[in-house]
């Protein structure tokens, strides 16, 4: 959650987020389907590419961001 909070208007590959949070391919897979079906992320075809980004309803958003927010009591 902290990635999607702290990248929430980006949108990244599997295989840039799987580098990030060092994640292997079939991990990484898993993940981000659990995310999408939650409705925590989005995913779109951008050229055939699956991109994925923090979802744009606000009411799941919005509390992701505000945790990932430097400063925040609950990081």
């Amino acid at each position: 959650m902290l990635f999607w909070g702290l990248h929430y208007n980006s949108k990244f590959d599997e295989r840039t987020i799987g580098y990030a949070l060092d994640y292997g391919t079939p991990d990484i897979k898993r993940e981000l389907e659990a995310l999408v079906k939650a409705g925590i992320i989005d995913r779109v075809i951008e050229e055939g590419v699956a991109l994925y980004c923090l979802t744009l309803d606000e009411g799941k958003r919005r509390p992701i961001i505000e945790w990932a927010r430097p400063g925040h009591a609950g990081r």
